[in-house]
């Protein structure tokens, strides 16, 4: 043992130090001390090295787990995370700061269409697992903000698709939809909206000096009496319509109306030859065919020209004929009955058989029993209707024997502009 006061070896049982006097007592006491601060530095050099290695291991599964979130390896990250949650409230706090920064990445990628919109919504889904204060109220906030967004790109590309078929005010308002926010798409809705703004402009000037402009009308007929062997066989009156004017549009209509003209010439040509074959039966009677040309409406920018007409080719009666032809005076084409109606053709379509149905009710005896459900499944396709415009109505006309007999003729259903002006998507008045 040594002296704790001046660090000489003690002999024996010594009481007193022979070199400085001081107690052995007290040296021993002085012993325990230093063993006790020994001890106490030793259990905090432990504690503290054992907390930096904790510190440092916990930062590097902390590490682990933000490269997993950055490399979208998201089931390794929440395995890794569940493995040390709940151990410290920075830990918690570096995972949420980290999961915030790829969610922003996430709402960054998708607005420049670096990743599609269910990619997306499966990475938050994803993300949505980590079990952390106030994490679901920002991963929902950010799935209704990638929505909206996504909403607003269909809108604008539906609106794309209809400004492309020339349905400019479907497109109007699918534009109308796209909202601000989404700057790449809406500075493209704006470009196209002023697009279709000036074209409207120019087409309805065009259109109202074409309205202006009333072709001058020619109705020539062709008359003509078949004599087989000293014998009439078949009478054939045929008018024409001829459009003359300033307005382009008459050539491609002049076209139209010839190539129908022609359709009915072969009708007869062949019709004649039939006539040949049966001149000499002994109830024969010579054949007939006849039609003419009438405008039933010719204002703004629409032409509407019937067709009514009767063909005999033996047999008890003939047949009546009737055709119409709706004409786009500003672009020289033909129009469906869609074109004119503005609302839907569903609705529309209902008007056509509660009328229909009104009239079968006031005078049932007319009709066949089974009329109303012809005209409303007829209904369902309204471009596969016959039908006519003049200047208070479109009138959906049957031929005879379609919805009733021959004697009852053609059953017209007559649908006025007034009170139903909502559906009509020309200005008739």
């Amino acid at each position: 043992m040594y002296c704790t006061n001046c660090g000489k070896k003690l002999e024996g049982s010594e009481i007193i130090c022979t070199h400085c006097q001081t107690s052995t007592s007290k040296i021993k006491n002085n012993t325990v001390k230093v063993k006790a601060v020994v001890t106490v530095f030793i259990i905090v050099a432990v504690t503290v090295v054992g907390l930096f290695f904790f510190r440092l291991h916990r930062d590097k599964q902390t590490a682990s787990i933000t490269a997993y979130v950055d490399d979208s390896e998201y089931d390794k990250a929440l395995t890794l995370y569940n493995k040390y949650k709940g151990q410290s409230k920075s830990f918690e706090d570096k995972i949420l700061t980290d999961i915030m920064s790829t969610i922003e990445q996430i709402k960054e990628d998708f607005m420049s269409e670096d990743m599609e919109y269910s990619l997306a919504q499966d990475h938050l889904k994803k993300l949505d697992g980590f079990d952390i204060l106030g994490l679901d109220l920002i991963i929902y906030d950010a799935a209704l903000w990638i929505d909206k967004i996504n909403t607003s790109r269909e809108n604008y590309l539906d609106g794309r698709a209809y400004y492309e078929q020339g349905e400019y005010e479907v497109a109007l308002e699918k534009y109308g939809l796209v909202i601000e926010e989404d700057s790449m798409y809406y500075d493209l809705a704006l470009e196209d909206i002023n697009k279709i703004l000036l074209e409207e402009a120019e087409r309805q000037k065009e259109l109202n000096s074409l309205s202006r402009s009333v072709p001058v009308i020619d109705t020539p007929v062709y008359e003509h009496t078949y004599i087989e062997d000293g014998r009439e066989i078949m009478y054939v009156s045929i008018q024409h319509l001829i459009l003359y004017g300033d307005n382009p549009a008459y050539e491609s209509i002049n076209q139209i109306i010839d190539s129908v003209r022609e359709k009915y010439m072969d009708e007869i040509n062949r019709m004649v030859e039939e006539a040949k074959a049966h001149k000499d039966e002994e109830y024969f009677n010579p054949y007939g065919y006849g039609i003419s040309f009438s405008i039933q409406y010719n204002n703004n920018g629409i032409l509407c020209v019937l067709i009514d007409g009767y063909t005999y080719g033996g047999g008890a009666h003939g047949f009546p004929i009737r055709k119409t032809l709706m004409f786009d005076l500003t672009k020289g084409t033909l129009m469906k009955l869609s074109d004119l109606i503005s609302a839907d053709t569903e609705e529309f379509a209902e008007i056509i058989t509660d009328e229909f149905q009104r009239m079968y009710n006031e005078a049932p005896e007319e009709y066949w029993e089974e009329a109303p459900n012809v005209v409303r499944e007829d209904a369902q396709n309204i471009d596969n209707l016959n039908y006519f415009i003049t200047e208070d109505s479109i009138c959906i006309f049957y031929f005879p024997y379609d919805l009733a007999s021959y004697a009852r003729g053609f059953v017209e259903i007559v649908i006025p502009y007034k009170g139903n002006e909502l559906f009509f998507d020309f200005n008739y008045r």
